[in-house]
């Protein structure tokens, strides 16, 4: 398994992602990005990596297997976790 950035990542993949993740959300089944729709909202200006960080986690193949999203915000003290 690996861990590319965002990034690092052909774009129309985060896109095809995103398309299925949707159809689990209630009032987004059938909804679909258009190529020049996600980059206008993903791309900077409007997607800042010092905010915010997204990661693909790739299984065998590079098959899509999860994606994480990192946000930072330095003004926002965190608890840390308890175990």
């Amino acid at each position: 398994m690996r861990a590319p950035r965002a990034d690092e990542v052909e774009g129309s993949r985060l896109r095809l992602l995103d398309d299925e993740l949707r159809q689990d959300v209630p009032g987004t089944d059938g909804w679909r990005w258009t190529p020049e729709g996600f980059r206008t909202e993903n791309d900077p200006p409007q997607s800042d990596p010092a905010v915010a960080s997204r990661t693909l986690l790739e299984g065998l193949g590079g098959t899509v297997v999860g994606a994480a999203l990192e946000l930072r915000r330095p003004d926002v003290a965190v608890p840390p976790l308890e175990r």
